[in-house]
């Protein structure tokens, strides 16, 4: 019983790290569309005097909203972990591919056709 008491506050603090870790993967994603319209909204700031504030604003609004979309559209249709998994391994310095996992579909239309 004492063990339990004992153990408890050490899952939870693993199933927070784990929480924070999908979190930041999602946060990853979603950066990216943002960080491309926030570089167009600067253009579009520094290229007009008068209205380029609203070009900044819109950038982010709309890099925030495109960002929101894509995360989750990868969220449900890959997960986070897999989808950044697939992207950040090295399968060819790695040495696993053989002659015919090369010749096979990507990943990708091998997940979406289920």
């Amino acid at each position: 019983m004492i063990v339990q008491w004992l153990i408890k506050p050490v899952e939870w603090f693993v199933y927070l790290l784990a929480f924070l870790g999908y979190v930041m993967l999602w946060f990853w994603a979603a950066s990216t569309p943002f960080f491309v319209f926030a570089v167009l909204g600067l253009l579009g700031y520094a290229a007009d005097e008068v209205h380029g504030l609203y070009w900044l604003y819109a950038g982010l609004a709309t890099g925030s909203l495109l960002g929101i979309v894509y995360a989750e559209w990868i969220r449900r249709k890959y997960g986070c972990i897999e989808f950044m998994g697939k992207l950040l391994s090295t399968p060819e310095i790695e040495g696993w591919r053989t002659a015919e996992q090369q010749c096979r579909k990507s990943w990708l239309e091998r997940k979406a056709r289920g």
